[in-house]
């Protein structure tokens, strides 16, 4: 068994299908996706995949979560829980106009960033009510991403138990 660290390009789908394996088991990931994740700038990609293993981390660590499906939603990385009102979609946008940061947005009529302001005003940069900013180079601060991971994938759980 590989390690969930493991990276290796297969063939098959053009050059740079990407075969990513994350913490709970192999898993490639659908040829368009990979095609885009293959596509990212070397620096954006490795932020990109660190990112997207921490995405299925936080779902496989939380039973409210479940299963995640990996698709491309406007032509860019999309993590969705399985199960139905659950939580908000999670994408990876890499901004041709900002490549120092790796964009995570939320659906625009959510407010799972106004959380995350609240929440890590001096840890990441945010655009609008769209998306948190995570910077392409230096450390990934794991502990505050992981937050905004679960509050996105548990959006609706949670509003659901405001509305009680």
């Amino acid at each position: 068994m590989r390690s969930s660290q493991d990276l290796s390009v297969a063939g098959g789908y053009g050059q740079g299908m990407v075969e990513v394996l994350h913490s709970t088991q192999a898993s490639i990931i659908d040829p368009a996706v990979a095609q885009v994740i293959a596509d990212w700038p070397t620096a954006f990609r490795a932020r990109g995949l660190e990112i997207r293993r921490l995405i299925f981390d936080v779902a496989t660590a939380d039973d409210r979560i479940g299963p995640i499906v990996e698709t491309l939603k406007w032509g860019q990385p999309a993590y969705l829980t399985a199960r139905s009102k659950t939580g908000t979609t999670l994408r990876l946008w890499n901004d041709p106009e900002d490549t120092a940061v790796c964009k995570m947005l939320v659906h625009c009529q959510t407010n799972p960033v106004d959380q995350y302001r609240a929440r890590f005003p001096e840890t990441f940069a945010f655009e609008k009510n769209r998306a948190v900013l995570i910077p392409v180079d230096g450390p990934l601060p794991r502990a505050a991403l992981s937050i905004c991971i679960a509050l996105a994938l548990t959006y609706h759980v949670k509003s659901a138990l405001t509305h009680r």
